[in-house]
């Protein structure tokens, strides 16, 4: 079994409460200026009975008024997955460590998926080996399919979008959901396809890959974010890298995520976003293909939360 599929196995045991996992997929058009990103989520909450739900939010970055999220419920009778391989299936949305199809129909808008990609061999584990043991921090993440390229397509609203690009997957499970995040992602770079950027973090610590070709720089970041940016800075063995992040506001999707063990955390999501990378002397611009979210215990006055 390759390492990719090992990380994406399920870790929930169909009875374990409270508890949560989530996969979620992303994929840019930069041609186009779109970008999608998929959720098939496990939620066994506190004082209600667990089920699934598959979330789609779509992003064109030419007509911003276009976006849209969608987000549909599954009681477990419509749930089965396998903990010894990697097979998940909600409702009539499927996930395994090679492909994904679906189709939500929401209140208005309607979007399919059928994606294939050749899985990654290893994985990238966001975080320092024993923290994935240690009750901190709540939720665990990893990157089975870091940025690896997808073929097929998606419909939304009835337009058909062919996919010749870069995917990124990831996978995360827990307890308790953290009270704060920040994640940004990035495969498509002006100066090198090679490059690949993926950070998460906490107003208070955060960890970095920058990537180049088959070089991998991980480094402790410090710095600052707001749902509109993010700049930090951190230094590996042999080199100091400095980063800017930046969204419109407008790009901007607030969706509410069900904690749990009880309440909500406010997630403010763009696949559009800028990123200036300084490496040295050497510079990585990403132009509208940037992933960038906050996520926040209490909602922003001045964001609007659509799903």
């Amino acid at each position: 079994m390759l390492q990719s599929e090992l990380d994406n196995l399920t870790r929930w045991n169909g009875k374990e409460n409270p508890f949560y996992e989530v996969y979620y997929l992303k994929l840019n058009d930069p041609r186009l200026r779109t970008a999608l990103w998929l959720r098939y989520a496990l939620t066994s909450p506190v004082g209600r009975a667990p089920y699934g739900s598959v979330w789609a939010i779509f992003f064109d970055g030419k007509r911003p008024q276009a976006n849209f999220a969608e987000r549909l419920d599954f009681s477990m009778s419509e749930v089965s997955f396998r903990r010894q391989k990697f097979k998940l299936n909600i409702g009539n949305c499927r996930l395994n460590n090679s492909s994904a199809v679906g189709e939500i129909k929401g209140a208005g808008n309607q979007v399919s998926w059928n994606l294939a990609w050749d899985p990654a061999v290893s994985s990238y584990h966001h975080y320092p080996w024993p923290m994935y043991f240690l009750p901190w921090p709540a939720s665990k993440v990893v990157a089975p399919n870091l940025n690896v390229p997808v073929a097929g397509e998606f419909v939304v609203n009835g337009l058909r979008y062919n996919v010749g690009t870069i995917l990124n997957q990831g996978h995360i499970w827990g307890r308790r959901m953290s009270e704060r995040w920040a994640w940004a992602n990035c495969g498509i770079f002006v100066e090198d396809r090679s490059a690949v950027l993926e950070l998460i973090g906490n107003p208070r610590v955060g960890y970095g890959l920058l990537k180049i070709g088959d070089a991998p720089h991980r480094f402790r970041i410090r710095g600052s974010y707001t749902p509109l940016g993010w700049e930090f800075e951190g230094r590996t063995f042999s080199a100091r890298i400095q980063g800017t992040i930046s969204a419109r506001r407008e790009d901007i999707v607030g969706v509410a995520y069900d904690a749990p063990e009880g309440g909500h955390r406010y997630c403010y999501n763009t696949k559009l976003a800028e990123a200036h990378i300084k490496v040295g002397t050497s510079t990585l611009t990403s132009i509208g293909t940037t992933a960038f979210e906050t996520v926040e215990a209490r909602p922003l006055t001045n964001f609007k939360v659509v799903a």
